[in-house]
């Protein structure tokens, strides 16, 4: 994957993902998704996971202004009910370790793979680290990102199981 994206250091003194301003109206929705998902399915699923297959560096930052916000990462880490189980995948060895970096409150209910999401060994640790008795959503923002991630890769890392769709796409492991 070839990265287009422009990072610079936040308030916190970590990298910061640059974006346009429509990101953090995105990730106002995203959030919106993540809280009625793990409320709705709480009784039906008690057991939700959340997987981010190009997480960044967890803030984010408007183009040209002071404006930072938290990116998926941390919205995902701060819905109520909560995920029990996130998995972060960031394949920039900075990004990754700024994204530790912020989520070390969360230890015990995240991991993050600094690796490629396409990898096969990635989208086998995925599987791993979302047991199946576990409905998961998979999010995939590719912004700042010069490739494709298709329904493809989703389905290789939620292969042979049941499927439910949607924009975020929501999977029953």
């Amino acid at each position: 994957m070839t990265r287009t994206m422009t990072v610079r250091i936040g308030r916190d003194g970590l990298p910061v993902r640059e974006s346009g301003p429509w990101a953090h109206g995105k990730l106002y929705y995203a959030g919106r998704y993540f809280t009625i998902f793990n409320g709705g399915m709480k009784k039906k699923w008690p057991r939700r996971g959340y997987i981010d297959l190009l997480a960044g560096p967890g803030r984010c930052a408007i183009e040209g202004t002071d404006e930072e916000f938290d990116g998926s990462p941390l919205i995902a880490l701060a819905t109520e009910p909560p995920f029990e189980r996130a998995v972060f995948v960031e394949s920039d060895p900075d990004l990754a370790d700024a994204l530790q970096q912020r989520t070390v409150a969360a230890e015990g209910r995240r991991v993050i793979i600094p690796a490629d999401c396409n990898a096969p060994a990635t989208v086998a640790r995925i599987r791993q680290e979302i047991d199946s008795g576990m409905l998961a959503v998979c999010f995939v923002d590719l912004l700042g990102f010069a490739c494709s991630i298709g329904v493809g890769l989703v389905c290789k890392v939620g292969q042979a199981r049941r499927w439910r769709s949607g924009r975020a796409i929501s999977v029953p492991w």
